[in-house]
Parts: structure tokens; sequence; C-alpha cells
């Protein structure tokens, strides 16, 4: 990692943490570049790529003021503001039921598209289910490698866009990861009704779906010690 790049990570974790609050100017260059110990043309490379990305607005004659990132951020944002806030609790339960909805959607996707192959789909939940049950981390992998073969089978570009983000965040907590693969055996079993319901054309009611990923999400919620209520 280049100084610049570390400088930009660590002002971008200033952002997102909002110790500088939006409409608040950062510090001169002079001052971040003594801070982290880099030149200026370091601290200019790194607002630079900031303002770029939409998290700092460059005011003329005055520096750069940070822009609500809540406002004009993307979903390029989720993993790193998942690692920062690991342990409160309302940012889990809004990925959860960001999660949980775009679930939804990948279900109504496939269920209306017509020849759909579920054949890779099929190979990576018998991979997923051969996985050890003590390995978290090759769990998510197994898992991860499951729902991209529904998203292919989906045809659906805005959902597979939509959902990388959040398979980052699952890659980057590893207290959550532990969590959702705490009883593997739910995970393949909810997979393999799935993928049964569409190959009977029988996708599973919207509503009756809502409710199991919900309470899923609950189960998640109990084993990291958190209130049920996702």
């Amino acid at each position: 990692m280049s100084a610049v790049d570390r400088c930009t990570d660590a002002l971008e974790t200033t952002i997102l943490r909002q110790e500088v609050r939006a409409g608040e100017r950062l510090p001169p260059e002079r001052d971040l570049a003594e801070r982290f110990g880099v030149g200026r043309a370091t601290i200019r490379g790194a607002l630079g790529r900031l303002a770029t990305r939409g998290l700092l607005e460059v005011r003329q004659g005055s520096g750069y003021a940070v822009r609500d990132f809540r406002r004009v951020g993307g979903l390029e944002l989720l993993p790193k503001l998942a690692r920062l806030a690991e342990t409160q609790s309302e940012l889990l339960r809004e990925l959860l039921r960001l999660r949980r909805h775009l679930a939804a959607a990948l279900v109504e996707a496939l269920a209306a598209r017509p020849g759909r192959d579920l054949a890779a789909a099929q190979r990576a939940l018998d991979a997923f289910a051969a996985t050890p049950a003590a390995d978290a981390d090759a769990l998510a992998e197994a898992d991860l490698e499951v729902i991209g073969a529904l998203l292919e089978a989906s045809g659906s570009t805005p959902l597979q866009l939509c959902l990388n983000p959040l398979h980052r965040v699952v890659r980057a907590m590893p207290r959550l990861r532990a969590a959702i693969y705490a009883e593997p055996a739910s995970n393949v079993a909810a997979h393999l009704a799935l993928l049964d319901a569409l190959e009977a054309g029988e996708p599973p009611d919207a509503m009756a779906l809502h409710q199991l990923l919900r309470a899923r999400d609950a189960h998640t919620l109990t084993t990291l010690g958190l209130p049920e209520t996702p």
C-alpha cells in the first residue's frame, strides 16, 4: 500500500466515522501532512481521490469540506462501514435487512426468467454441502458461489452489482460470517428447497420467503448476542 493509499484510507475512515461532520472543513494540507508524516503532495493526492469519489467538496480558497456520505456515497462504502461498525447492532440489522430484500428480488428474477439454467447452481450447492462445517471461511466462499451461480441464472446485472458489496461485507466481518454459518446444514437446506421449487415451476411465495429469511436473520443476530428484531 502506497503512502497515498494509506492517507486516503485514513481520511476516508475519518469521514465514515463522522469525526468531521458533513459540511465541516478538513484541516489544511500542511496540518494533515504533519499528522500523517508525509509530504503535502501525498496529502493532495489522497484528497483528490476522495473528492473524485464524492466524499469531499473542493471549496475555492478554503480547502476541502466533507460531504454527507449517506447522500453521495454508493454501495462500495458498505464493506468498510461494516468493518468500522462491527459492534453497532443497528448497522448489522440494516445490512441483514438489505440482504434479505435483495435475496427476495433474486428469487423473483429467477422465477420470471424462462429457460433458466440451474445446473451450475446445483453443482455449487453440492460443493457447499460437502464443505467442512467447522470452516466458516470456506463455508462463506462456497455459499457465495451458490449465490453467484443463481445470479448468473437470473440474468440480472443490477442485482449482481447490488449484491457484490454485501458479499464483501460478509468476507470482511469474521463475527458475522461465523454467525451466518453457525448451522450450515440449514443454509444448504434453504438453497436446496429453492432449487427444487424452481425446477418444479413453483417458486416460493413472496411472503413466506420473507418470513423465512427474517427468521434466519433473527437467528443470526441472536448468535451475535444482539436483539433478535432484524
